[in-house]
């Protein structure tokens, strides 16, 4: 799907929608079924949002780049420490809150 993304990556709509498809992957994931309505419902009013929008400066490489750290995350699976939150910062996003370690477990 990230594949996808890059080969389509001139055309910003597009890319878009192939992350609302990733983002709805991801939704079914979730085992917590009032979240996962939460997720889809919030991906269905982007969706619906984004349609005749302009996309100036749209930098398909860095959204491409993020959505393929949260992949890599998700694979990863539970442990001590998730190295994506870390690979994101590198790409130059700052967190809100710090937190002393930052660790990725399925839901329950």
């Amino acid at each position: 799907m990230l594949d996808t993304m890059e080969n389509d990556a001139q055309d910003p709509l597009t890319v878009l929608c192939h992350t609302w498809n990733l983002h709805r992957r991801i939704a079914k994931m979730c085992r917590n079924l009032p979240l996962r309505s939460i997720y889809l419902t919030m991906l269905d009013f982007l969706e619906d949002a984004v349609e005749g929008a302009e996309f100036k400066d749209f930098d398909a490489s860095g959204h491409i780049a993020v959505h393929r750290e949260l992949v890599n995350g998700i694979a990863e699976g539970p442990g001590e420490r998730n190295q994506s939150f870390h690979n994101v910062r590198r790409l130059g996003f700052s967190p809100r809150y710090e937190r002393p370690n930052w660790v990725w477990r399925p839901g329950r």
